[in-house]
């Protein structure tokens, strides 16, 4: 179903949720969800639960050791995260069914956001606020939202 073309859209988020709103939400007035995402993250000992692979030592002739994984498995989530967000975002974009985006969510994030974002829609983004507030319920989020924007 296509969305109604609204000027702003408020996407409040954290590393495994996300709230997409068509509207500023004000006192008594609560803004429309365009769409939600969540995405469960996975505990590091599910993900490697194998033994670690393992490698010939350069120095000993047989000698093997094992490998340590790469990279941060949160920042890798993160990051899948905000590619899957960021598709459902620019199929929007493209459709032309908002004008500007405001970006709410804790600092780690809107890095990730930041570093992954195409261009295109990188330029919509018009406020960005340094806050978590997507486990909050939608009344009491809406509510603290509501705040935070009259101030900027």
């Amino acid at each position: 179903m296509k969305q109604p073309v609204s000027d702003e859209w408020i996407v409040v988020m954290n590393s495994s949720a996300a709230r997409v709103l068509t509207s500023t939400p004000e006192p008594h007035h609560p803004a429309e969800i365009a769409f939600e995402i969540e995405h469960p993250r996975q505990k590091p000992q599910d993900v490697m639960a194998d033994k670690p692979g393992r490698s010939f030592s350069s120095g000993a002739a047989g000698r093997r050791s094992a490998l340590e994984p790469h990279g941060d498995l949160g920042h890798l989530q993160d990051v899948g995260f905000a590619k899957e967000l960021i598709d459902r975002l620019e199929q929007h974009r493209q459709a032309g069914e908002f004008e500007t985006l405001t970006l709410v969510a804790s600092p780690r994030m809107l890095g990730v956001m930041r570093d992954t974002m195409p261009p295109d829609l990188a330029q919509k983004v018009t406020r960005v606020i340094s806050r978590n507030f997507a486990a909050l319920s939608i009344p009491m989020m809406q509510e603290k939202l509501s705040a935070v924007l009259a101030r900027h």
